[in-house]
């Protein structure tokens, strides 16, 4: 019958075992390749915000859509750079991985 082995043991046992973690060289020249998003400015969103609300909407709700506009196209800009293929179904996930 095995017995049980202790937390020392199985320590111990995965030692020996390579860790599957890119090189410091490979995370730079990924992290290169990665866009710099400069901050959106509150005056520069408002006024995008005025001018995207010609219709009847209100400027909190123009400032949402505007925001989210921004935002999501900061998000294309970063899958795009990290090679994420967009019909992937698992687009979010592969994204969050090459990131962490």
């Amino acid at each position: 019958m095995a017995m049980k082995q202790s937390a020392e043991q199985r320590r111990s046992a995965r030692a020996g075992q390579p860790i599957l973690m890119p090189s410091a060289e490979a995370i730079k020249a990924k992290r290169r390749k990665l866009p710099y998003f400069e901050p959106y400015d509150t005056r520069k969103l408002l006024a995008d915000a005025r001018k995207a609300s010609l219709d009847e909407s209100s400027l909190d709700e123009s400032v949402r859509e505007t925001y989210n506009k921004h935002c999501r196209a900061q998000v294309a800009k970063l899958l795009q750079a990290l090679g994420c293929d967009p019909n992937d179904p698992n687009i979010c996930r592969n994204a969050f991985l090459d990131l962490a």
